[in-house]
């Protein structure tokens, strides 16, 4: 069997979460953001976590396998990794994605491809190869989307795009294999607190403007939280959402539910 401690989070009040207690988990673009997240929480819960990633989490006691998503060979390994070591998949989170700002027109068609091989073709392959080792115990698969499949943000056609696809995979498989009790939901975030969001708010002539004028977007007046898609996707993941498949969730702070208006005299 595989040695190493999972790392966890902070343990929750009112004794040990046991919701994923020996839980074997897979979470791939764990090495940092939403993914680490989910990866501390599911530990937090008492589940198994295999962190899959093209860079090692921060927390070496974190059993890794170091996975290209977008090849099949490296995904096979995984699966098979787990199912030698653990003897099974009870639960695949398909986080790892890439991110392209570009207008359509100035695109290259490589760059394009990388994104669909990343976000798409990554959720495809794992989720193909985990499904053998899902059936005869049954399973969860969260894919994280984005609100972005909803609703357009300039530049992120290619990603917009490859989000869309994700959520329609993923009531594809929910449909399917629903018969060997695997159920398969995503989780589409607004705006997280990432490095790759950071970066963005960095390059603003001014980050504290960019900062506020993102938060009031939100009608919770703030930025989300890994955490924050980390304890929904715990709960898709767990038996409490035994009945919840085939569904796109949408966690964003009340972004999408908000029709922008010019501001009113008075406002």
């Amino acid at each position: 069997m595989a040695q190493g401690r999972t790392a966890r989070d902070s343990e929750p009040t009112g004794g040990a979460d046991t919701r994923l207690a020996g839980k074997i988990s897979v979470v791939t673009g764990a090495a940092q953001g939403i993914g680490l997240a989910i990866a501390r929480r599911f530990a937090a819960a008492g589940a198994r976590v295999i962190v899959a990633d093209v860079n090692p989490p921060p927390h070496r006691e974190m059993v890794f396998r170091r996975t290209d998503v977008s090849c099949e060979e490296e995904v096979r390994a995984l699966v098979d990794f787990a199912v030698r070591e653990y003897g099974g998949i009870d639960v695949l989170v398909n986080n790892a994605g890439i991110a392209l700002e570009k207008p359509i027109e100035h695109t290259e068609v490589a760059e394009w491809e990388r994104v669909m091989a990343v976000n798409v073709r990554g959720v495809f392959l794992c989720a193909k190869h985990a499904l053998g080792a899902m059936r005869g115990r049954g399973g969860a698969i969260v894919n994280i989307g984005s609100i972005e499949a909803h609703g357009a943000n300039p530049l992120h056609a290619a990603y917009a795009a490859s989000k869309g696809a994700v959520h329609s995979l993923t009531r594809n498989i929910a449909l399917e294999y629903g018969a060997d009790n695997i159920r398969c939901n995503a989780v589409a975030p607004g705006w997280i607190d990432t490095p790759f969001n950071e970066n963005f708010i960095a390059q603003h002539p001014d980050p504290e403007q960019m900062r506020a004028a993102v938060r009031a977007l939100h009608p919770l007046g703030r930025i989300g939280a890994p955490q924050d898609i980390a304890e929904v996707v715990l709960w898709l993941a767990s038996d409490a959402a035994r009945f919840a498949s085939g569904q796109v969730y949408v966690h964003d702070g009340g972004r999408t539910a908000c029709l922008p208006l010019p501001a009113l005299p008075g406002q």
